[in-house]
């Protein structure tokens, strides 16, 4: 295998001889920039191959990486020089862009913690202060940012537990990068007024795609005590969770054309749900026009055919519910009375978000009707676990909307018969479930919503075939109804 490989001559001469002298195709002025995001690739597998034999105290595998070093070094020389010529400037993109992507591959194939902190201290701090001066400089040129981007988003995502630094500081200085490099892009990007509809998604969104997937990456990490920020007065968090706000409200519209961007949706979606989970405050002490505005992406979503989209909107809706539905509970507790609780690692949650929600009530149902129909309608739910999760806390909420569904549903059966019949599965759902949002109810919830559409679907196949049956062998219908699979309108017959 891979330890066979590391020993071929052929591979041990890369390993020692992969500069550009040895190598044209790694040349930064001779390889046409199309081609140079192979050298991801390439550094990947040279990486995996270099570490294969090395043990923790192997400290002089970083030394491979000589010709990178000299490239930092000449970047930051010329960045540095007092008058840059033209020629300098555009020879300094094409050496960061190819630094960027050769870093991004060694990232990636580190998988210990040992030598992840060996590369760490390699960049910092004597090379990460040029990266941020090249966002500075280049913050309008795709060609550098989504790289450079890229690049942090790998240095931040916790593959094989490699970011476990117990009481180093390590965690807190990466993030602090992390921070300041989204913070820099995002208001130097969202400063410009003017970008073509055309290339809107290259200059812009894509952009923030990475920021999206960097923050969702650090966040979900698990190597940060994030409380740590607050309790020392350092608005590093602070600062990456606003411009996360800035940057959504700069893509979003009332027609949520981000939606068509799979990959900015995918990136959207996905840190929206490690907000509603780790930083639910954040998100309630929000404005209740942009509060609201999330409610109403989260609503679009679960309806989106992509599965990966509706089951974050799922996990989200389900947080944010529960969050709401505890928040109810205890104040209810106190008799109406709010008690604004701050301390040195957690802001109060602000006093409005009770009533934000109230009056925002019909979003709430409109993604409990959503939920229902998902389920009831389609035949083979993609999602029957995620849509099962937040149901239980939407129903809790809004019990009249709920009612009214079920009224509405069962009336709209043709014969006594099938109304009593339909009533069934709907007086079973809620058999043995508690008031209460813990993670042993939902799961008792979601076993009765198995049954339940097993019922439902028992009761359409049976109704389809008693229609059959009367018809006679001369008007059999369409086969499209059979085993289940009718249209709203058969189902509400």
């Amino acid at each position: 295998g891979l330890r066979k490989l590391a020993k071929l001559d052929a591979v041990q001469f890369l390993l020692v001889n992969h500069s550009p002298e040895s190598l044209p195709f790694l040349a930064v002025d001779m390889v046409p920039q199309s081609n140079s995001r192979h050298r991801t690739s390439f550094y990947s597998s040279l990486t995996r191959l270099l570490l294969v034999d090395a043990t923790e105290e192997d400290e002089q595998r970083i030394e491979s990486f000589a010709p990178q070093t000299q490239l930092l070094d000449q970047l930051a020389n010329q960045i540095n020089s007092p008058s840059p010529n033209n020629s300098i400037n555009q020879l300094s993109v094409s050496i960061f862009i190819a630094l960027c992507r050769d870093l991004r591959g060694v990232v990636y194939a580190v998988n210990t913690k040992t030598f992840y902190t060996m590369l760490f201290e390699w960049l910092y701090p004597k090379y990460t202060p040029l990266m941020q001066t090249a966002m500075q400089l280049w913050y309008n040129n795709p060609a550098v940012t989504t790289p450079l981007l890229k690049l942090y988003s790998e240095l931040v995502q916790n593959r094989f537990q490699r970011l476990q630094f117990d009481t180093s500081p390590v965690g807190v200085l990466l993030f602090r990068e992390v921070s300041n490099l989204m913070t820099c892009y995002g208001q130097n990007i969202l400063a410009i007024s003017s970008i073509p509809k055309d290339k809107e998604y290259s200059l812009k969104l894509k952009g923030i795609s990475v920021c999206f997937s960097m923050l969702k990456n650090v966040l979900s990490g698990g190597f940060i005590n994030f409380a740590i920020f607050r309790l020392y007065s350092d608005d590093t968090l602070e600062n990456a969770l606003n411009m996360f706000v800035k940057m959504f409200l700069s893509i979003c519209d009332e027609s949520f054309e981000f939606l068509r961007y799979p990959k900015l949706s995918h990136a959207f979606y996905g840190l929206l749900e490690v907000l509603a989970n780790e930083h639910m405050i954040f998100l309630a002490n929000l404005d209740s026009t942009v509060f609201t505005l999330i409610l109403q992406t989260i609503l679009e979503g679960l309806t989106s055919v992509d599965t990966a989209v509706q089951n974050s909107c799922c996990l989200s809706l389900d947080l944010v519910a529960s969050f709401l539905y505890k928040q109810l509970a205890r104040e209810k507790l106190l008799n109406g009375r709010t008690i604004r609780r701050e301390s040195a690692i957690q802001p109060a949650l602000n006093p409005n978000f009770i009533q934000t929600i109230h009056t925002q009530g019909h979003l709430l149902d409109q993604m409990l009707t959503n939920l229902i129909s998902c389920l009831l309608l389609e035949e083979m739910p993609r999602n029957q676990w995620a849509l099962s999760r937040p149901l239980l806390c939407l129903m809790l909420l809004r019990e009249d909307t709920f009612a009214q569904f079920q009224m509405q549903h069962i009336q709209m059966q043709s014969t006594p018969s099938k109304q009593q019949a339909v009533n069934q599965p709907f007086s079973t759902l809620m058999e043995g479930i508690e008031r209460s949002v813990s993670s042993k109810n939902k799961d008792r919830f979601t076993q009765n919503v198995a049954m339940f559409r097993r019922d439902m679907s028992d009761i359409q196949r049976s109704s389809h075939t008693s229609e059959l049956t009367n018809r006679g062998p001369g008007n059999t219908g369409s086969v499209s109804n059979l085993n289940g699979g009718g249209t709203i309108d058969d189902f509400m017959l």
